[in-house]
């Protein structure tokens, strides 16, 4: 499978910046989009992850929580729920 722009430009955030939940949830939409169900599924549970390590360490969680709703809701499509 050649690595379009969008995946590529994922990576490189993912690699630059491990910690930020949004990478990893907007690379788990494009595996969704892509149909590679497992790999979206890996990237959407370490976002989420991610988005409840800020909840707890900072004081502003709506950006955080905003995350987890989306995360949890793509989930839910493909057919995983999450608690």
């Amino acid at each position: 499978m050649e690595i379009d722009r969008q995946l590529e430009n994922l990576n490189y955030a993912i690699k630059h910046h491990p910690d930020a939940p949004a990478n990893f949830l907007l690379r788990g939409e494009y595996w969704m989009q892509a149909g590679e169900i497992e790999q979206a599924r890996e990237d959407l549970s370490t976002a989420r992850e991610l988005a409840e390590k800020l909840i707890e360490t900072n004081d502003w969680v709506s950006i955080p929580q905003s995350y987890i709703d989306r995360i949890d809701e793509a989930l839910m499509w493909i057919g995983e729920e999450y608690e």
